[in-house]
């Protein structure tokens, strides 16, 4: 009886306030004063209120840094990143002091490493870091207090005996005070605001303030600590959600003479299904044919959205909604297929792959299964990753997007179930929302633009749009559109569409602006209507409608062949080997349609319950991404390309000839003393291949290496990368100028032999095989233009020098060393089939023509300036590693590369012993 009467007051109070309202309403003057209050207040609130941001972008030049090197630019690569040598300093523009959150994006090059911060020389915190990934570290950290700036010391724990790699990647760096990153304080004040104007100023029904107040929150707090940066992003976001919370407020419940009209099922949106999966397939499969096919999955975007609103109007308005219904309908659609597909790839995996790459795979199958594919894949997404067409599930991103929208989607239309009719404005609210998000990503985190679900929501969004603002009557009614009319939007949307996909500027890359051509042309297609001559004709024609209707089995099937075929072909699948991919893709997909999905869901098998085929999937992803992913559950094929392990002999770097060079990722500078033997000095110089060769020295010898990775030891040249307007700083004159200085203090005790060495081919930026060349040598001065620049006689004159000044040292001999082959694949592939053969008879070769026609140039460029040296030798590793034609890959199950260019040990120690005997006439045993 209390809670009755408790209840009875409480309506009554909510009456009466309602009445004052609807009579202060009558005074038109109130909302006006009411906006100006609140933009003023919200302007106020931005500057009084604001969140301090102390942040550092590392890859910018002109920061103050302590031990840190060049900028890395990779066009493979979403960052731009920096690399710090150990006891590296970076200072944060800003103060700090108190409990602060630090956030940094990171990576270290070797496994089992942990970086330890001091901040202000005080405090170090350590904590583990992922080899070979970028990831996002937060740390809670107690600062001490700082006048003026926070400085940072970084040291990394884990150390390689060379040097090469003690270093760390970093891409950014930011820290915030602890209560306004977790407690967002303008975001939440000014929300606050902005409810009570709705609330107190416009009719609303508590749920939907509720509903409308925790997402302009979440989404706002988000915003506040991961993507914007000034304040004119937040003014949009606030303008967003004001706007459209004022039009929702103000919105009226739908009459009951005047209800929504209920969708229909339409054969032309199949068809159009089809045009989208054929895209795909055909980007995928023969990207030459279609350069901008991937606009197929924002088809697909749209397509979704408008499906599944279809369904949920068409649900709401004969008041059968449920959400069991509604979500056994999605398990039946999806999870049969992906947990045969899952099944099948597991299986694939577990016979062919290699123990890394299976575990890769592993996760990425608990990803595929829990639908969080796309984020787990952004967090691979760097310098290091490989190739996606080594990812057999990376096609799912997209269909973890669709998946979490349709887990909220349905939820907040529930919500709205009683006013339908203001559906479309929230949709225009969320769709303006993320599509801000998206622009702003776009700028800053393109891989986050592509995977993040509230950067790609929008398509999804302007589905659902389209078929809600198709249900209300008056509407419909006005797009009764006359023939010609129908016919015309129909052929400008085709067109659009076929016009994103031949896009001559998409690189397959995404980006908001080569979203919207063809998001238009879809929904251009779809409000055509039936009646439109190519809807009809074309894209409801039988064949295409049964084209859309496997798109989904298609979708899953067709990548996870294509990209094993790239782990079993040392090249790209040949084009007969992609069509019979394709065929067969097809084959599984109609099979998968026709015996496993249409039966779960209308046919025989629909009696099976839905939550077996929730267990099983689950099941799938919890043995992919625990057990596989962290290696319990081992392939079959564990003889990955063996290597040789040779002892390392001690290395030094505080040698005389080493003095005054500072040892980082660029640059190499180290001693081996092998033995007790001072009669011979053995020196290599060059880039990463005159320390891969010194490596496999098993001369009894004094050995020094100096090494300045992705440099050519070409004195007076240098190497400009990307559209850089910096060198890249090969010419340093603290580099190898200082090496042959070195030398020239520190003459020989008796004799002293000096190899060059180095990846030559980089000469010729348009070689087929150098897949990674991303710059191009010139003299030493401001970047030239790179088509005016004469490579030849830079090479040529660089080398010349190089050599007169070492040719000149007492006592000295050099030694020119060409390139060793190199590949136009990964030597791993050559022990895929480890499985069905010896590891003894295992074996791989390459044709050496290519190799030589590829190396043709600076071959002779080397020609003709040791023309001018009769008493340098020179020596080619081909000597040792081609016979008959065909270049070893893989000797007696033994991996000679590492990658496409550089050696094992076991390799390197082949070709030393061979250059040993030929040149020097001592003959070692190799791998010794």
């Amino acid at each position: 009886m209390k809670q009755q009467t408790i209840g009875t007051t409480i309506r009554q109070h909510i009456h009466n306030y309602e009445t004052q309202i609807i009579e202060i309403e009558q005074f038109r003057i109130y909302p006006l004063l009411v906006a100006i209050v609140y933009i003023v207040a919200s302007i106020s609130l931005l500057i009084f209120l604001g969140i301090p941001h102390n942040q550092l972008d590392l890859t910018e030049s002109s920061i103050a840094t302590k031990n840190l090197y060049q900028v890395e630019q990779r066009t493979e690569a979403p960052y731009t990143f920096r690399w710090l040598a150990q006891d590296s300093e970076v200072p944060l523009p800003q103060p700090s002091n108190g409990k602060q959150i630090i956030r940094l994006m990171a990576t270290v090059p070797l496994p089992n490493s942990h970086i330890t911060i001091s901040i202000n020389n005080q405090n170090p915190i350590t904590f583990p870091v992922a080899p070979n990934v970028f990831r996002r570290y937060e740390y809670l950290v107690d600062a001490p207090r700082s006048n003026e700036t926070t400085q940072l010391r970084f040291h990394n724990d884990n150390v390689s005996q060379n040097g090469r790699e003690l270093s760390i990647g970093l891409t950014q760096i930011s820290m915030r005070p602890l209560t306004p990153y977790v407690i967002p304080r303008t975001p939440i004040l000014l929300l606050i605001l902005y409810t009570a104007i709705i609330v107190f100023v416009w009719r609303m029904e508590w749920y939907l303030v509720l509903t409308f107040y925790t997402t302009s929150m979440l989404f706002l707090a988000y915003a506040a600590t991961h993507i914007f940066q000034s304040d004119h992003w937040y003014y949009a976001y606030l303008a967003t959600f004001g706007l459209g919370g004022i039009i929702i407020g103000r919105s009226k419940p739908a009459k009951k003479d005047d209800p929504l009209v209920i969708p229909v099922y339409r054969h032309d949106v199949d068809g159009l299904r089809a045009v989208a999966i054929i895209a795909v397939v055909v980007y995928h499969a023969f990207p030459a044919l279609l350069p901008n096919g991937n606009v197929g999955v924002d088809i697909f975007f749209v397509i979704s959205g408008y499906l599944i609103s279809q369904l949920l109007i068409r649900q709401f308005v004969k008041n059968t909604f449920s959400f069991s219904d509604f979500f056994n309908r999605r398990i039946r659609r999806i999870f049969p297929a992906l947990l045969c597909m899952l099944l099948v790839v597991m299986i694939m995996g577990l016979l062919f792959l290699f123990p890394n790459e299976y575990a890769q795979l592993g996760r990425h199958i608990g990803a595929g299964a829990g639908f969080f594919a796309n984020l787990l894949l952004y967090t691979e997404v760097n310098y290091f990753d490989k190739s996606a067409a080594y990812k057999p599930l990376l096609h799912l991103w997209s269909l973890g997007v669709e998946e979490q929208f349709y887990v909220m989607w349905p939820i907040l239309l529930y919500l709205f179930r009683h006013r339908l009719r203001s559906v479309p404005a929230l949709i225009t609210t969320l769709i303006a929302a993320s599509f801000l998000v998206n622009l702003r990503l776009d700028a800053t985190l393109p891989i986050a633009s592509f995977y993040w679900p509230m950067s790609r929501v929008w398509e999804l969004l302007i589905g659902t749009l389209v078929v809600h603002i198709l249900a209300s009557p008056t509407v419909r009614q006005r797009l009764l559109f006359t023939p010609i009319i129908a016919h015309s939007i129909s052929a400008v949307g085709i067109i659009l569409l076929v016009a994103s996909m031949f896009w001559a500027g998409g690189d397959a890359s995404y980006t908001y602006y080569s979203a919207i051509l063809p998001i238009t042309g879809a929904i251009l297609v779809i409000v055509a209507g039936e009646r439109a001559w190519f809807n009809r004709i074309i894209l409801a024609n039988p064949v295409m409608v049964w084209i859309g209707l496997i798109s989904f089995p298609l979708y899953l099937w067709h990548w996870p062949l294509l990209s094993f075929a790239h782990f079993f072909t040392n090249t790209e699948p040949s084009i007969a080997m992609r069509i019979v991919l394709v065929a067969i893709s097809v084959l599984l997909a109609w099979l998968t349609y026709a015996y496993l999905e249409k039966p779960l869901r209308l046919g025989a098998l629909r009696s099976i319950p839905t939550r077996y085929f929730t267990y099983a999937t689950f099941a799938c992803g919890i043995v992919g991404y625990f057990l596989i992913g962290s290696g319990l559950i081992m392939p079959f094929n564990r003889n990955a390309p063996a290597n040789e392990v040779i002892s390392s002999p001690a290395v030094v770097t505080n040698t005389p000839l080493c003095a005054g060079i500072e040892n980082n990722y660029l640059v190499t500078c180290l001693h081996h003393q092998r033995g007790n033997d001072t009669t011979e000095e053995f020196v290599f110089i060059g880039d990463s291949h005159a320390e891969v060769l010194a490596a496999g020295n098993n001369i009894p010898h004094s050995t020094t290496a100096f090494a300045v990775h992705y440099c050519l030891p070409l004195l007076g040249a240098e190497r400009f990368v990307d559209q850089s307007s910096r060198p890249f700083g090969c010419d340093d004159i603290r580099k190898l100028p200082a090496f042959i200085n070195n030398l020239r203090a520190n003459p020989p005790v008796h004799h002293r032999t000096i190899f060059i060495a180095g990846r030559f081919v980089a000469l010729e930026p348009s070689s087929n095989i150098v897949s990674d060349r991303r710059g191009f040598y010139q003299f030493s001065g401001p970047r030239l233009d790179a088509n005016t620049v004469n490579l030849d006689a830079v090479f040529q004159t660089g080398l010349q020098r190089t050599l007169t000044a070492l040719t000149t040292l007492p006592n000295t001999s050099v030694v020119f060393i060409d390139q060793v082959p190199e590949l136009d694949f990964m030597p791993m592939n050559c022990n895929r089939l480890q499985l069905f053969r010896s590891l003894a008879e295992s074996s791989c070769t390459t044709p050496q023509q290519p190799i030589m026609q590829a190396f043709a140039r600076y071959k002779n460029n080397v020609s003709a300036v040791l023309a001018n040296f009769p008493i340098v030798h020179r020596y080619d590793p081909m000597q040792s590693l081609c016979h008959n034609n065909q270049c070893a890959i893989m000797t007696n199950g033994y991996a000679l590369y590492i990658d496409t260019n550089h050696l094992t040990p076991y390799g390197a120690s082949l070709v030393a012993a061979d250059l040993w005997k030929k040149v020097l006439g001592v003959n070692p045993n190799p791998g010794s």
